[in-house]
């Protein structure tokens, strides 16, 4: 596993587990695209959106994504990824004055 450019020593936790199974170190989803696919897989993408957007292209495909994905659904193993990008609708004085 590679972090921005240097290789991670394997610790006494992550010996003999497979890429797959280590966990990641980007945050969350946001952080991936821009650090790693953006930068790394730069050469491999040379048409690459921006993050916002990527994300703004995201709810005409929602639908078709789904209707792919529920054809190759398999039983669940439990594991879920959310995209935790904060989104702050208003300020937090606002907010209490509504509430």
């Amino acid at each position: 596993m590679f972090s921005h450019g240097k290789k991670l020593q394997p610790t006494r936790e992550t010996k003999g587990l497979g890429r797959s199974q280590l966990k990641s170190h980007f945050r969350d989803y946001k952080a991936y695209y821009l650090n790693y696919i953006g930068v790394a897989l730069k050469s491999a993408f040379p048409q690459l959106l921006s993050y916002t957007r990527f994300v703004a292209l995201i709810p005409p495909v929602l639908i078709p994504l789904y209707a792919y994905l529920q054809t190759r659904k398999v039983a669940t193993t439990g594991i879920s990824f959310v995209d935790a990008t904060l989104i702050i609708v208003c300020h937090m004085t606002l907010f209490f004055q509504i509430n």
